[in-house]
């Protein structure tokens, strides 16, 4: 689970057709299983350059608890500071499914005062939004197309199927806007290769997953421990590059 929507909120479309033997990953996946994953503590760390100049390069932290609420199992997701660093822009709390990784709810804070809280039933979406501090809270109710992965956390998705060299993944993913509405796109994945990274001292294999459209290449290293998602790799045409790269942090 990575958090990229600490920086994007509205993610760039990429949308691919699916063609061939495309696995489409959903809750009728038999394959899918979130149950694999244990509760982790993250430092992550999102770098963006253009050349030799650092656009940005923002670090925080992620918490992954199982639980119980209100009598149903669910993963907990915090996004918010590391200890030693300053406070993030946004403050995010997930829940998801523990088996699918599909959203149960969604809540997003910023600095400026933006606000989304969104409860999912299925493909049923209903909550609040708020553009700034300065403005009132308005209701949201609507309907996805499909059952759809939060756009933070489509990589959650993809780990938690049984990957094979070659094989290409369908992941419905949606973003929610803090003006309005909800866009849901289906991202196609390809399984490049096996690889071999370095995880405190230790060498781990790693699944090499890449997404690829006319406007950015993504590449994602994928392991069977945490941080589950150990590297991600955004370059666009433009040249300009993101990077994402996780390690384990103490318990809290």
């Amino acid at each position: 689970m990575r958090g990229w929507c600490i920086l994007l909120i509205v993610f760039t479309p990429r949308l691919v057709t699916a063609q061939g033997d495309t696995v489409r990953v959903g809750p009728d996946a038999r394959e899918l299983n979130g149950l694999r994953y244990h509760d982790h503590f993250l430092a992550t760390s999102v770098k963006r350059t253009h050349g030799d100049s650092i656009l940005s390069d923002v670090r925080y932290a992620i918490d992954v608890r199982h639980e119980t609420q209100g009598g149903r199992a669910v993963v907990h997701v915090t996004v918010g500071p590391l200890p030693d660093q300053p406070d993030p822009r946004v403050r995010i709390t997930t829940l998801l499914d523990p088996r699918t990784t599909l959203p149960l709810h969604y809540e997003i804070h910023t600095t400026s005062g933006d606000m989304i809280d969104a409860d999912f039933q299925g493909t049923h979406v209903t909550g609040t939004r708020r553009l700034a501090a300065d403005s009132a809270a308005t209701k949201f109710d609507f309907t996805l197309p499909e059952p759809a992965f939060l756009g933070a956390y489509e990589d959650a998705a993809l780990d938690a199927m049984p990957l094979r060299i070659g094989m290409t993944l369908r992941v419905p993913v949606v973003s929610l806007s803090f003006t309005g509405g909800a866009t849901v796109l289906p991202y196609v994945y390809r399984v490049l290769r096996r690889d071999t990274v370095q995880v405190n001292g230790h060498a781990i294999p790693a699944w090499v997953v890449e997404s690829r459209d006319t406007v950015n290449t993504n590449t994602i290293w994928l392991i069977d421990e945490p941080p589950y998602t150990y590297r991600w790799l955004r370059v666009s045409v433009r040249g300009r590059v993101t990077e994402l790269t996780q390690v384990v942090r103490p318990m809290p």
